[in-house]
C-alpha cells in the first residue's frame, strides 16, 4: 500500500528508484558472472595443468616400467644361461674328463700290449 501511494504522489522518483535498483542488481549480477568466469578460468588452468602433469608422470612411469621389464628379461635370460652352465659344466666336465681318462688309459694299455708283444717276439 505504501509503495502505491509513493508512486501516485511522485511517479518520477519511484521510477528512478526502480531503475536504480534494477541497474544495481544488474551490476551485481555482472560482477558475479565475471567472478564465476575468473574462477572457471583459474580452475580450468589448474585442473588442465594438473591433468597434463599427471599424464606426463604416468607416461614417464610407464616408459620406465617397460624399460625395467626389458632389462629384467635380459637379466633373467643371463641367469637362466648361468644356471644351465652350472648344471651342464660340472657334469659335462666329468664326462669329458672320464672319456679323456678312458681314452688315455686305453692308449696306455694298447701301447703296453704292443710293447709286451715286441718284447715277447724278440725273445723268440
Amino acid at each position: 500500500m505504501n509503495m502505491i501511494e509513493q508512486v501516485k504522489e511522485n511517479p518520477g522518483e519511484a521510477k528512478e528508484q526502480m531503475v536504480s535498483g534494477v541497474k544495481g542488481a544488474a551490476n551485481t549480477i555482472k560482477e558475479a558472472i565475471n567472478d564465476v568466469e575468473t574462477l572457471y578460468e583459474n580452475l580450468n588452468e589448474d585442473v588442465v595443468g594438473k591433468v597434463t602433469e599427471v599424464k606426463d608422470i604416468s607416461t614417464d612411469a610407464l616408459d620406465s616400467a617397460k624399460e625395467a621389464t626389458s632389462e629384467l628379461k635380459g637379466i633373467s635370460s643371463k641367469v637362466v644361461v648361468a644356471g644351465k652352465q652350472l648344471k651342464e659344466t660340472p657334469a659335462q666336465s666329468l664326462k669329458d674328463d672320464n672319456k679323456k681318462g678312458e681314452k688315455e688309459s686305453d692308449e696306455l694299455v694298447t701301447k703296453s700290449e704292443l710293447s709286451n708283444e715286441k718284447s715277447i717276439s724278440s725273445n723268440f
